[in-house]
């Protein structure tokens, strides 16, 4: 905690090396210098390729890259799992840059970070990582209305990301609110779901000169600033997805020279998440005792113990910002973030959950039950009829689900 390195790895440096770091917090760690390859407030990986797992990094920044680490050089490959990155600052990557790196980085959350471009995750000089079951939330470019650039995600100059089951909510940057693509970047999304995050050109993803996109059984709905938007002869690929306006609709946007390619099985239809309840806060939230997390009160909810737990909290309905919930309680809940600085006593909120309505019983994760709905989303059973569905549970139709729990 604490410590700061001129040149990168405010915490730990490593340097043509492996190893486990295992169930350690790095927080309000620093590396001041902005040069290229180095950075890293918390963990500085040359040519390294550590695991990682089961870390907190809150708090950490870099003057260059990777508030939370930065992982530099061809060889850099660590593997980056269950792990929590939230208030990191980085100038590109608030919680992980890879420079070259290929990083793999599953059942991670990224919440709260904040960055001029990629809050969450920055990749560049053709940076490949293996990005599974992460969540983005909160996530902002900062300073807001500075023309910065994808809040959850940036892939830049020939990066090549595959991004599988992840989902993307309450982001919001200038440009690409929650995933900007740039100069030559080829970026694989499967099973993603994209809602409610903000841009003025792309709330969900932005393309920006020479890009290719494949989307395969991913929803995008009700992104502000319009779903995707592609510039200079950028391509966008269209398979078994769920569209506000469809794919070649009006939310889908393309200039000079930009053009999408549909492979079929694309749809335009409500979802019909999940959703959740609203209120008012009768108190402003509080930061938790360990720093990292914001608690909320509602004195007059009657919420089960356990039951939000997983699901996501607007916790001003006039704000885009949304925040991973912890745990709850009757009257309170918990985010990683920090969100106690803005008054919230007599705001309104709102709880969101991405699942997907289903007559056959969509699952409460924090509850450990299945619910029945009353309705089917249309996108139960209409991903790619040639997708892996193993893993969802009997009755499962024979087909994989669109959005981020497909074949969960």
């Amino acid at each position: 905690s604490e410590n700061a390195a001129t040149n990168g790895g405010g915490g730990i440096y490593n340097l043509s090396s492996s190893g486990n770091i295992q169930g350690c917090t790095f927080s309000k760690n620093q590396a001041f210098i902005t040069a290229l390859g180095n950075g890293g407030g918390g963990i500085l990986n040359t040519n390294s390729s550590p695991a990682i797992q089961n870390c907190i990094f809150a708090g950490n920044r870099a003057g260059g890259a990777g508030g939370g680490i930065f992982n530099a050089g061809a060889t850099a490959q660590p593997f980056i799992s269950d792990c929590i990155f939230t208030e990191n600052y980085g100038g590109d990557g608030g919680g992980v840059a890879s420079w070259r790196g290929a990083p793999v980085i599953s059942n991670c959350v990224f919440s709260g970070n904040y960055g001029n471009a990629g809050a969450g995750i920055h990749n560049y000089y053709g940076g490949s990582p293996t990005i599974v079951n992460c969540v983005f939330s909160g996530n902002h470019d900062w300073p807001a209305g500075s023309g910065y650039f994808g809040a959850a995600l940036c892939n830049w100059i020939g990066s090549s990301p595959k991004v599988r089951n992840c989902i993307f909510v309450g982001n919001s940057a200038d440009n690409g609110g929650c995933v900007d693509n740039y100069n030559a970047a080829t970026s694989t999304f499967e099973n993603c779901t994209f809602s409610g995050n903000g841009s003025i050109n792309g709330g969900g993803i932005g393309n920006r000169v020479k890009c290719v996109t494949t989307l395969s059984n991913t929803i995008f709905w009700a992104n502000s600033g319009g779903e995707i938007y592609s510039t200079g002869t950028s391509s966008t690929r269209f398979a078994y997805c769920d569209i506000t306006g469809g794919w070649n609709g009006s939310s889908v946007s393309n200039i000079s020279g930009s053009t999408n390619v549909d492979f079929g099985g694309n749809i335009n239809a409500d979802p019909l998440f999940v959703g959740g309840t609203s209120g008012v806060w009768t108190a402003s939230a509080v930061l938790s005792s360990n720093g990292f997390q914001s608690v909320a009160t509602d004195a007059g909810a009657t919420w089960i113990t356990g039951e939000l737990c997983g699901k996501f909290i607007q916790p001003d309905t006039n704000s885009i910002s949304k925040y991973v919930i912890v745990s709850n309680t009757a009257t309170t809940l918990t985010v990683w973030g920090n969100f106690s600085t803005n008054s919230l006593s007599g705001k309104s909120y709102r709880i969101y959950d991405y699942h997907e309505k289903s007559t056959s019983g969509h699952w409460e994760p924090g509850l450990g039950i299945w619910s029945n709905d009353l309705a089917t989303s249309p996108c139960i059973d209409a991903g790619a009829p040639a997708s892996d569905f193993s893993n969802e549970p009997p009755p499962n139709g024979s087909r994989i689900n669109m959005g981020v729990y497909g074949n969960t």
